[in-house]
Formats: structure tokens, sequence, C-alpha cells
């Protein structure tokens, strides 16, 4: 029998693990030694006991507490719930997966934003037609970048969550002009739609638009003169992501239609 057993040492080695981990793992009852030497205590383990501290680290990489694998242990730890386990695991490492993707869309997205602010520094405003979009909307009579703002923000991607993945681009206010009546909104541009219709999804149709930047001192100005001179449809005004970004006093991103 002992020709087919492991010192911890050995298991340690071909398990890439460190002793004192396995050390660990057997003080709470999750990696139990096969044998026991009567006469010098030493420990013994199985060649299977291999895979199972595999499983283990695998769990512990991805946040699984030691504790939750002892449900999946027999009472004697002698045998393991390995289908049990695996899909649960398996579960954990593609919620692990769809997070990191989600941070890496939005290091992507600020990327993107960095691009645009340098095309609007090089030639100061552009003329873009943007296309038609679909927009989360909710009445919002705040300030961009205040608590109030980010708090709003937070309660509208809880909703979100609940409506499934659905990726989001931009976000900012959205001023509406209707019958001479201004309607502020706090919006997301949603890069995918939920199965059923929203009544909080709205649809902006392609237009041309005039993209400028602005200060935050000076948006309030900004507005009224863009009111004044241009009257337009709708205002949307967005935060920038700049290559040296101001901290202080950053600078934010103003879209408004423009006549044909």
């Amino acid at each position: 029998m002992k020709e087919y057993l492991l010192t911890i040492s050995q298991l340690g080695k071909i398990s890439q693990t460190h002793v004192k981990a396995l050390r660990y793992y057997q003080s709470i009852g999750i990696l139990k030694p096969v044998y026991v030497n009567p006469d010098n205590n030493y420990h013994y383990y199985s060649l299977a006991q291999v895979t199972l501290v595999q499983i283990i680290k695998l769990c512990t990489e991805n946040d699984v507490p030691l504790k939750d694998l002892k449900r999946y242990l027999d009472e004697n730890g002698e045998t393991i719930a390995l289908k049990d386990l695996i899909d649960y695991a398996k579960n954990l490492v593609e919620n692990k997966i769809a997070k990191a993707q989600k941070q890496l869309d939005y290091i992507n997205y600020i990327q993107e934003e960095i691009q645009h602010s340098q095309e609007i520094h090089q030639q100061h405003t552009l003329h873009y037609v943007l296309n038609e979009a679909r927009y989360w909307v909710e009445p919002f009579d705040g300030k961009i970048l205040s608590e109030e703002y980010f708090t709003k923000l937070l309660t509208i991607e809880e909703q979100l969550n609940e409506l499934g993945p659905l990726p989001i681009k931009r976000i900012g206010l959205l001023l509406r002009y209707e019958y001479g009546q201004k309607a502020p909104f706090i919006c997301l541009k949603l890069e995918k739609l939920p199965p059923e219709p929203h009544p909080q999804i709205i649809t902006l149709p392609e237009q041309r638009n005039h993209i400028e930047h602005v200060s935050y001192e000076d948006l309030a100005q900004r507005i009224s003169q863009i009111e004044t001179q241009f009257q337009p449809q709708s205002i949307f005004i967005t935060e920038t992501f700049e290559d040296d970004y101001d901290l202080f006093s950053p600078h934010l991103e103003i879209q408004f239609d423009e006549a044909e």
C-alpha cells in the first residue's frame, strides 16, 4: 500500500502547493491523510488527493470560503461529491469571468473616450451625424458629477442588473426641449436592449450634432448660450476622459443638434 502513498512534501511538489497550505487544509478538515504511521506519526496521502488539492486551490483562487468545501466531503473525508463541487466551482468561475469582462469593457470604453477627447482638442469642435440610439432616461434636475448624480446612477444600475446584462456606453444628462419647455433627465446609452420593452427606454433619432468641450464651471452659461443661439431639440452633457485628466476641474463634453 505504501508505495502508492505520498508524504506531505511529495504531495506539495506534485500539486505545486506549499506544505504550509496543505497543513492548513488538513487542520480545517478538508484534506485528511489516508494513513498515519503509528510509529512516527507521519501522514500519508493518496494520489487521488492530488486532484482534491487542485480543486481546493481552484476554489481558493476564486474566493470560495474553504469551509464551504466541507459540505462536499463525507464525514470521514474519504469521498467527495465531485460533480456537485465542480458544478459549484464552474458557476463561480463563470461569474468571475463575466465580472472581469465587464471591467475590461469599461477599460476599453475609457480608452475610446480618451481618443474621442483628443479629436475634440485637435479640432476644437466636432460635427457628427449620430446614429439612432436607445437610452435609459429618468427625470433628474441635479448637477452632473454631484453626489446626487452618482447616487441616482447606482439606483439605475441596480435596475438594469435586474433586467440582465445590458452594456452601457455613455452616461450623462439629457435636456429635451418640447413646446417651449425644458425637461432634464439622467440618461445612459444602452448598447443592448432588454428582452421586453421598458417605459424608461427612449429612442433618439439619427441627427447631426455639434460636439465640444466645456469646463464644469462654465457649463450653465454655455447651455444658456446654446439655448438662445441654436434652439436645439436636445442637449447632452457627459463626463470626458482625457489623456491628462484634471481631477479638480474636469472638462465636460456637450452635444446639441444642429439644423440641416
